[in-house]
């Protein structure tokens, strides 16, 4: 997945549920954020995930049911 982005963030990892729900995470120069899909990936929701003088990097997220996963960064 080297080089794939998503509404100009650097995607760094997805990780789906189930066949219909998932999640992804990246970053960019501005900051981290996450996206959400409940229809298999066709469409995304996202979240950026930035305060002033702070700097985000997700890193990384495992879904482990529809319920329940980890975000990871620095």
């Amino acid at each position: 997945m080297s080089n794939a982005t998503f509404n100009n963030y650097t995607i760094k990892s997805v990780s789906f549920a189930n066949d219909t729900l998932g999640y992804m995470v990246g970053d960019n120069a501005n900051g981290a954020f996450y996206a959400k899909t409940t229809n298999g990936g066709v469409t995304w929701t996202s979240e950026t995930l930035s305060d002033p003088g702070v700097t985000v990097a997700l890193n990384s997220v495992s879904m482990f049911n529809d319920t329940l996963g980890c975000m990871v960064g620095s």
